[in-house]
Order: C-alpha cells, then structure tokens, then sequence
C-alpha cells in the first residue's frame, strides 16, 4: 500500500492469550548473622525463607559480595545447598568469609540467588537476594605496667599486663615481643 507523505495509518490487532502465573518457590532473606571482624575470617549464617506456594529442593544458594574487602576464603562468591524447603519453612546457610585489614566498620553490600528444582523436576531461578554484612572493628590488645630484671650478658624476664581491648572474646593468645 502507498501512503503518500503527511499521512498515517494506523493497525490495532487484538489477540487472546493466556498467562500462567507460576506458583513456584520464592526466597527472602529472614537473617543475617556474622562473627566476622576486620581483618579476620569468621563465618555469615543466611536464613532464607521459602514465601513461594511450590517446594524447592536441590536448592544452591549462591552470595556474592559487591566489594573487594568482603570474600568468601579470598573468593568473590561462594555457593551452599539446601536439600529441601518447603513453602513457609526456613533454612540456614552458612559461608566462611573474611574481611581485609584497615577496612571500614560498614555494612558491606551482598547479593544471592537461588537456582532451585520446582516439583516437575525444572530448574528455577530466584535472583532477589540482598542484604548487607557489618563486621565487627579489628581485634586490639594493650599491653601495660611493662618491667623487666634483665642485664647484660645473663638471662631475665619481662614483665607486663596484655588487656583484651575487644570487640570479641579472644581464645589461645599467644604473646610474642621482639
């Protein structure tokens, strides 16, 4: 057809179709745990809860840090399972991760996604995931009340007092001076 210049035309088809809205597993995440300082490995619990109407099973969670200070064993993501979760049922994942020194005390973005099986055997995808993950401040000792009975050419102690400045419990110190 021709239309000469100035003119338009205009087509409206009208179809019918259906859409299916899927029931399948939905993720949130519940809670977030870490023991992690500055510095220092430690660990992250994620609790996700399955708000969908399907279960998931063969669920892999996989969290991955935006930021370079923030790794899982030195990694940018790290992947966990869960065998099974049923709608309204919650599960806790658990990650190694580590902070770098001189880092800053802030919440650190993650984001995660769950690829999962619906119950006819499909894989899914929910890609949703995000929270954040506040270390503790690096771990500092003072050492006081330093004294010493030491003389040239013979053998003597040093003594003194090591306080845990915190943020956390420390276990086995070991106290090396140069």
């Amino acid at each position: 057809t021709y239309i000469s210049s100035g003119e338009s035309r205009t087509v409206t088809v009208s179809r019918d179709i259906d859409v299916r809205v899927r029931d399948d597993a939905r993720f949130r995440v519940v809670d977030v745990e870490s023991d992690v300082q500055v510095s220092d490995s430690g660990t992250l619990a994620v609790e996700l809860e399955n708000t969908g109407s399907e279960p998931a099973t063969n669920a892999d969670v996989r969290l991955t840090s935006a930021a370079g200070v923030l790794t899982f064993g030195g990694g940018t993501s790290s992947t966990a399972r869960i065998a099974e979760l049923a709608p309204g049922e919650t599960a806790t994942v658990v990650y190694d991760v580590e902070v770098a020194a001189s880092s800053a005390v802030r919440s650190y973005a993650v984001t995660g996604q769950v690829d999962f099986e619906d119950p006819d055997g499909i894989t899914r995808t929910d890609d949703t995931l995000s929270f954040g993950v506040l270390p503790q401040r690096e771990q500092h000792f003072s050492v006081d009340n330093v004294s010493a009975d030491l003389r040239v050419g013979e053998d003597g102690d040093v003594y003194g007092t090591v306080t845990n400045d915190g943020p956390a419990t420390a276990r086995n110190v070991v106290v090396r001076y140069a």
